[in-house]
């Protein structure tokens, strides 16, 4: 956890720097994120129903 002091000490240096992230912009990252791993799911799924990947058996699990 961050002190009060820390969080203090950004507040002050907030106005000195150039760089600023809106909702939106972050909304459109978080998405842009889920996406991208839904497609790699989607391509390993795609995979291995054709066979051109195996899985390992369960007893390979660390669970």
């Amino acid at each position: 956890m961050y002190s009060s002091a820390d969080v203090h000490d950004a507040d002050i240096l907030y106005p000195m720097t150039d760089i600023e992230i809106s909702a939106t912009q972050t909304k459109g990252a978080v998405i842009a994120f889920a996406v991208f791993g839904l497609l790699l799911i989607l391509v390993d799924s795609i995979l291995y129903i054709s066979s051109w990947i195996y899985r390992l058996s369960a007893k390979f699990d660390l669970t």
